[in-house]
């Protein structure tokens, strides 16, 4: 077996990641950006931790969040790179009040 079979079987088995070229350095912007929303902070953290090594377990406790959230975000970065951190944006959120009821009633005359 080749070093680098040997080590493509280490990564998949271990569940380690490389970063991608540069992105260490994003993630780490991204984190010290004051002005970064607190939940993409805690995707790059999520992503650095576990670059490191750290196991995702210990990277759940670290963030504060549940194992599988780690799960997600280390895959929407294995999938999309830094943009995969970023929020998503949302459709417009369901209207509370139908338009039948909103929609101005006659008057009712009175008896």
């Amino acid at each position: 077996m080749s070093l680098l079979a040997l080590h493509q079987l280490v990564v998949v088995l271990s569940g380690w990641m490389e970063l991608a070229a540069g992105d260490r350095a994003g993630l780490r912007a991204l984190v010290n950006n004051l002005g970064a929303p607190a939940t993409v902070v805690t995707r790059a953290r999520i992503v650095l931790w576990h670059a490191e090594g750290r196991q995702k377990k210990q990277v759940a406790e670290l963030a504060g969040v549940s194992r599988p959230t780690v799960d997600l975000w280390l895959g929407r970065y294995r999938e999309e790179g830094l943009a995969g951190l970023l929020d998503r944006p949302r459709g417009a959120g369901r209207e509370q009040v139908t338009a039948s009821i909103r929609a101005p009633q006659p008057a009712q005359p009175r008896r």
